[in-house]
């Protein structure tokens, strides 16, 4: 019996997190089949891996090349029987014959020209993997012991173990891309402007077809990780309300580097900022700002001569009724600041996805 079970895996963007997956996964299913009396062969996992569509985006989809590549590549290191490729453009259409192509052309390369199929274990022998392998594995046993202890996985899911531990993981993951922490080429990081959308007929829900479940077990939606920012995005290129004056105070290697910033936190929600080469007085800048009929300013210079300039120019822009931010976070003039006119502060920490549609709300486009 043990040698017709198949085992089926989802890949993710820590390539080496993934192949500690596969490789401990083999690991635990012999220790479990030889403890029952099993022979060698029965020991063997058949494992059937598929790159993760949590790690796909509709945003700059050819990204999806690369995230196919590397994850097509740890199934092969971590010893899978059989690699499903998801076509780039799954989660944007119904995937033409270019795309599958391409998708099955990923799989040839690793077999025929990098020969991965030729290694048993192209990993074994790495401290790093065998270390994380065993971590992987000790968690994994844990977890199994806790789910034997519930009366095994169907009375385990009708508690709802299962759901909590993939729900406390899914927030946790969410709040790093929201950070962008966990970075999302081409949606929370180097947002592409200028993009065309891709063409063509819209996919069928990948949930068709699963059967159903008993209502005394709950289910969890299926979101990948880009869903928010993609949602916001398409609402705020939608408005009339997504312009944005940069107020950049003082020379450009004054500016420059929080402009820049700035710049790219806006894109990931869609904004679309106006460039200037920065302005010598609030007045000018205040000035510029009217002229530009935009919805919000950043004011973008050093912390060193912000106490100067927003006081003066923060509450200018408030006149104008734009929501005004300020890039940088000097924390011994927050609340200075904030009695100035300034409404919200961006940098490193901040939680770009909260800060851009909390902006986006106030200015009424979602």
């Amino acid at each position: 019996m043990a040698q017709k079970m198949k085992f089926s895996f989802a890949m993710g963007a820590d390539f080496f997190m993934a192949v500690a997956k596969l490789r401990a996964a083999r690991l635990l299913w012999t220790k479990i089949v030889a403890a029952c009396g099993g022979n060698a062969e029965s020991q063997k996992m058949h494992i059937y891996a598929a790159t993760s569509r949590w790690n796909q985006s509709k945003l700059d989809p050819y990204v999806n090349l690369l995230r196919d590549t590397t994850e097509a590549l740890s199934a092969a290191v971590g010893g899978a029987d059989i690699i499903d490729v998801r076509p780039f453009d799954a989660v944007v259409r119904e995937p033409d014959e270019f795309s599958e192509r391409i998708a099955r052309n990923t799989q040839l390369v690793l077999k025929e020209e990098c020969h991965f199929d030729h290694v048993v274990d192209p990993a074994g022998g790495s401290y790093y993997v065998e270390t994380l392998t065993a971590k992987v594995a000790e968690t994994a046993w844990a977890l199994f012991q806790q789910i034997e202890k519930a009366g095994g996985m169907i009375e385990a899911l009708k508690a709802g173990i299962p759901q909590k531990q993939i729900k406390a993981v899914a927030a946790k993951k969410a709040d790093l891309v929201a950070q962008r922490r966990l970075s999302i080429i081409g949606v929370n990081v180097y947002a592409n402007p200028t993009e065309k959308p891709l063409e063509g007929k819209a996919p069928k829900c990948c949930c068709a077809g699963k059967g159903s479940v008993p209502s005394n077990i709950e289910t969890l939606a299926s979101v990948r990780g880009a869903e928010p920012f993609e949602s916001l995005r398409a609402a705020v290129s939608a408005s009339a309300k997504k312009s944005i004056f940069l107020a950049n105070m003082g020379p450009l290697r004054q500016h420059k580097a929080r402009a820049d910033f700035s710049t790219g936190f806006f894109q990931a929600g869609g904004f679309a900022p106006l460039e200037n080469r920065g302005f010598k007085t609030v007045e000018e800048a205040a000035e510029a700002a009217k002229a530009s009929g935009a919805s919000i300013a950043i004011i973008c210079s050093t912390d060193d001569t912000y106490p100067e300039i927003v006081p003066a120019l923060a509450p200018k822009l408030k006149e104008l009724g734009l929501t005004v931010v300020l890039a940088g976070y000097p924390a011994d003039f927050i609340e200075a600041f904030k009695q100035a006119g300034v409404d919200e502060f961006i940098h490193i920490r901040a939680n770009c996805f909260q800060v851009l549609s909390g902006i986006a709300n106030k200015l009424g486009i979602l």
